[in-house]
């Protein structure tokens, strides 16, 4: 079969969807662009600023097709703020902010609604089966990339009953970057739990556990306050479940591990700043499988890299 075109919507000045979900069939793929652009697919110059409302009063969200997997959107604009819930279960969601950080919203993405790719539970006859986590992307040209206190941003793959062969699900993956800052918010990338049916109210064994998700950030700086000392306790207070992180701070003259962190890979880097370390990056006991597929557990890997010093204060962990 040929390659389906994919759709696209595209505006020479400013672009307001109202919407009380926004979804896609299956394979979809539809780029949404606030921009003037000669192609469908090719973003030239952004012109305008991209708003994705619920409506007022709320009206009740169109159940989505759980069935339709795998969809991917890109919304781009001067600047992307989202106020509603996209839906694009195992999908693909990518929101990019390509204006001036001197026009009217700073060419930042703004994220008070909800963005949800996660997995999904499909049964076919008698087997339930887990699908992963999908992925997301908020990019920031100029600008800062904020998720609200109402936001939410979720590539968890599902977790419920199954037998031996339904497998779990893995998280996703979350990529931030920003020339700005980056505040943020509630960010989900938890693997997926299949256990058997046990009795009563109750769940049996564990049956399979999939992995966490990765998440990515590369910011100018993590303090939003201007300060230069950016503090991993905003960050992480609102990420569940990543066993995999990579962080990146441009600018900030400190960088500060000041709570306890989990994650079997973590990779922290001050390009222009000291690192330093008062809290715990626990990288341990990490889910594998040897050569006869058995569960075992084995050791992480934690990476320090400042273009200062790296500092172990006292009563710190690695």
């Amino acid at each position: 079969d040929a390659t389906p075109t994919p759709a696209s919507l595209s505006v020479s000045g400013n672009l307001t969807l109202t919407a009380p979900l926004i979804t896609g069939a299956k394979t979809a793929d539809q780029p949404v662009t606030a921009s003037t652009t000669t192609t469908p697919d090719e973003a030239i110059s952004a012109a305008g600023d991209l708003l994705i409302n619920a409506p007022s009063p709320s009206a009740a969200a169109t159940s989505v097709d759980e069935t339709g997997l795998g969809a991917s959107l890109l919304l781009t604009g001067s600047s992307v703020t989202d106020n509603s819930s996209i839906v694009l279960h195992s999908g693909s969601l990518n929101l990019q902010a390509t204006g001036s950080s001197t026009s009217t919203n700073g060419g930042n993405v703004v994220v008070n609604g909800t963005l949800d790719v996660s997995g999904v539970a499909q049964t076919v006859f008698n087997l339930t089966k887990y699908t992963d986590g999908g992925h997301v992307i908020l990019g920031s040209l100029t600008g800062n990339v904020t998720i609200g206190s109402r936001g939410l941003v979720d590539v968890s793959a599902a977790s419920g009953l199954g037998t031996v062969d339904s497998g779990a699900g893995n998280g996703g993956s979350v990529t931030i970057t920003a020339a700005g800052t980056f505040t943020p918010g509630q960010i989900n990338g938890q693997g997926g739990v299949v256990t058997q049916p046990g009795t009563g109210t109750g769940t049996g064994t564990v049956l399979a556990q999939g992995s966490g998700g990765t998440f990515s950030l590369d910011v100018g700086s993590l303090d939003a306050s201007g300060a230069g000392e950016g503090l991993l306790s905003s960050l992480e207070n609102g990420l569940t479940g990543f066993t995999q992180q990579t962080i990146r701070d441009r600018n900030d003259a400190t960088v500060t591990v000041d709570d306890t962190i989990v994650a079997g890979s973590f990779n922290l880097s001050a390009d222009q700043g000291s690192i330093v370390v008062k809290g715990t990056i626990n990288a341990s006991n990490v889910a594998a499988t040897d050569s006869a597929g058995n569960s075992i557990q084995v050791g992480g890997s934690i990476n320090l890299e400042a273009g200062g010093s790296v500092i172990l204060e006292a009563n710190s962990e690695l």
